[in-house]
């Protein structure tokens, strides 16, 4: 007798085969987890089978997915509190096939929006704030048509900052209020012991003793000092990883450090990320995918199976809101762990596209 869920009950007493929270009578794919709504098919099958094939993968702080395609101007947005499909995002076809495929997404916390950075020189805004988002112009440089194109980099709450690659190999910066008013710009370059001058982003800054950095009261450009390596903290370099609230960070040689560049504790770890009040660490033992979460004091919370790492894996973490997806060869699985849960996710809270 067949059992989709493992609930007990047999499918043919069962009024909810595959436990969803929605009734064989109103699903429309009653055997399949992430298949009962409409938003959820297309063209008769799971739509989370057909996303696999992304080119780009974003979270936002609300644990929303952005599934983004070179060849689609379309943006699939999947929620992962509830496991379902939410109203796509569409791309200005204009400039989409203007630049195809020559355009990158990016999601910045401190405003809670897309930006997009199109080849042609144009950068667009999208408030994921609005009751329904819309992608309108924040930047157009087209016609300053001997440079090359912005390139959104960082962003502090009140600036955006881009990045615009110069002829001589060096690079111009440039902070935007959140309305695309220039504010400050600074070209990078060698200083006077020829010593290049790199740019720390919001996060990684309070932890570099070199290079410069845009400040968060003034969205001015600002120097952090010229020293002989330009290195952060330990020599680090770009191997910092630094946690949202600004005051510590994982390097690969101390383990996590704080924004006096003391050590808090000595860990080594894989494939760190920065919740709110968690550390986690994604890495293989043997074939297997394992995830390990440290809380509060970086003390071991708990240590979950993830499974085989197949042909794909994207691990995100942003906020309080924890996602990894593993391609299979033609589905995908999407796993949720909000942090509020301390102990491992029941497996029917992970959610298969298979079909």
């Amino acid at each position: 007798m067949s059992d989709t869920d493992g609930d007990g009950i047999g499918n043919i007493a069962d009024s909810d085969d595959d436990n969803d929270g929605v009734l064989d009578a109103e699903d429309l794919l009653p055997l399949y987890l992430v298949c009962a709504l409409a938003r959820d098919i297309r063209d008769g099958e799971c739509l989370l089978s057909q996303a696999r094939d992304y080119d780009t993968l974003l979270l936002d702080s609300d644990g929303i997915l952005y599934f983004i395609y070179r060849d689609s101007p379309e943006i699939l947005r999947w929620d992962a509190r509830i496991g379902h499909f939410i109203e796509p995002l569409v791309l200005s076809p204009e400039l989409y096939f203007e630049t195809l495929p020559n355009f990158s997404v990016f999601y910045f916390a401190e405003h809670h929006a897309l930006y997009v950075g199109y080849s042609g020189g144009v950068i667009t805004r999208i408030d994921l704030q609005d009751e329904i988002p819309y992608e309108g112009l924040f930047l157009d440089s087209r016609n300053e048509t001997d440079e090359a194109a912005p390139v959104p980099i960082d962003a502090t709450p009140n600036a955006l900052v881009v990045r615009r690659s110069l002829p001589d190999r060096n690079s111009e910066y440039m902070s935007y209020t959140l309305d695309g008013e220039l504010i400050d710009s600074w070209i990078s370059g060698e200083d006077d012991r020829g010593v290049f001058v790199a740019y720390r982003n919001y996060y990684t800054a309070p932890f570099c003793e070199s290079g410069f950095t845009i400040e968060e009261a003034s969205s001015i450009f600002v120097s952090l000092g010229s020293q002989s390596l330009p290195e952060c903290a330990h020599g680090a370099g770009a191997d910092l990883i630094p946690a949202a609230n600004r005051v510590r960070a994982y390097t690969p040689v101390y383990g996590v450090i704080d924004d006096e560049r003391a050590i808090v504790k000595m860990v080594t770890l894989t494939a760190p990320r920065w919740g709110v009040d968690m550390l986690y660490d994604l890495y293989s033992d043997g074939d297997q995918l394992v995830l390990n979460r440290y809380f509060n004091k970086l003390n071991l919370v708990d240590v979950v199976q993830i499974g085989r790492r197949r042909y794909g894996v994207d691990f995100l973490v942003r906020g309080v809101h924890a996602v990894i997806v593993r391609k299979q060869w033609d589905y995908l699985e999407v796993m949720y762990f909000p942090e509020s849960t301390l102990q491992k996710l029941p497996d029917s809270q992970r959610y298969s596209g298979l079909f």
